[in-house]
This record gives structure tokens, sequence and C-alpha cells, in this order.
């Protein structure tokens, strides 16, 4: 099976699992694809992609939308001394489905007669 890995993911606030009438909280997530770039100090920001690395993560996306992929997704916490994956805590599991662009969903939109002004 294809693999991503980070092995460092840092939180900046604390999760729960459940909120205080003890109903689980739902988080969402949102992925993207994207090449690494040069952190631009003057502007406070990582550069933009040129415009070729932004077609070959369009050109991804779109393949990944034909094929109806998934990315599976499981945040363990590091444990200090343990080097076996399998003993980590598993703190979040889930999926993220590759959404259509916008262009698409406007396209369809406009199909559909669906356009309430927003």
């Amino acid at each position: 099976m294809a693999h991503f890995s980070n092995n460092s993911i840092k939180l900046r606030q604390n999760m729960i699992a459940e909120d205080a009438a003890g109903q689980k909280v739902e988080y969402r997530a949102s992925m993207f694809i994207q090449f690494k770039t040069n952190w631009d100090d003057d502007a406070g920001r990582y550069e933009r992609m040129t415009d070729s690395q932004q077609k070959i993560c369009d050109d991804f996306h779109a393949q990944m939308a034909e094929a109806g992929v998934e990315i599976g997704f499981v945040f363990q916490k590091q444990m200090p001394g343990e080097t076996e994956l399998k003993n980590l805590p598993k703190i979040m599991t889930g999926k993220v489905y590759v959404n259509k662009r916008k262009e698409q969903r406007q396209e369809q939109q406009q199909e559909a007669g669906g356009n309430n002004g927003w």
C-alpha cells in the first residue's frame, strides 16, 4: 500500500474526543497537494508554486478523482523509546476524498439551475 507520512505533527490547541455531555466531537479535515517551496521572509509565507508545479498538482488531483481514490489517515501519539509503530496509541483516524474542482462545482450548479445568488 502506498504511504505518505510526517513523523512530527504538533497541535496548535488541545483536542477533545467527547464534549461535556459525553457526545463524540467531530473534526473536519482538509488536505491539499502541493510542492515544497522556499520560505519568503519578506512576505512572511512560502513562495507560490510555479505554473508547471501547479499543473502537475492539478493533473494529479484529476487522476485521483477519476480513479475514485481516497486517502486514509491515522494520527498516533509518539511515545519515547517506542520503535514499533503498531504499539503507538491511535489518536485519530479518518479518510479524505477528492473534492471536485471549483469550476466543476459551478458547472454542475448551472446545469441543475441552482444558482441561489450566494
